[in-house]
């Protein structure tokens, strides 16, 4: 999801991002799936992506695989948001999960693949 862009912001329940604020850093993706119930889907759903899309955003390009280094990322700055404003429909939006996955957003400037 970050490294198509939808993605925008990465929320983490610890700060470890907010070193990286400027710099560019590397996009791991990892060999097993995250395992949120399809939560990811129902929030792309709720912004109007349809199912093709959200198949689309969520599978790697062509000659890419699970357990690489897929990307380059630039890095914002981290914000410690209250459990008020990760409820808020444009937070979910960008870090593209519930309010109980983390209060540190850092955003996602910029991503290639």
């Amino acid at each position: 999801l970050i490294a198509h862009g939808y993605k925008t912001q990465e929320a983490r329940s610890i700060p470890f991002l907010k070193s990286g604020s400027g710099k560019h850093v590397l996009l791991h993706v990892s060999l097993r799936t995250y395992p949120d119930n399809n939560q990811h889907r129902e929030i792309m759903a709720a912004d109007g992506v349809t199912e093709q899309e959200i198949d689309r955003l969520t599978s790697l390009p062509r000659g890419f695989r699970q357990g690489q280094i897929v990307a380059v990322l630039e890095l914002g700055q981290t914000k410690e948001l209250s459990h008020t404003e990760r409820t808020q429909p444009t937070n979910l939006r960008a870090a593209v999960c519930d309010a109980e996955h983390g209060r540190f957003f850092t955003q996602i400037k910029t991503a290639r693949w």
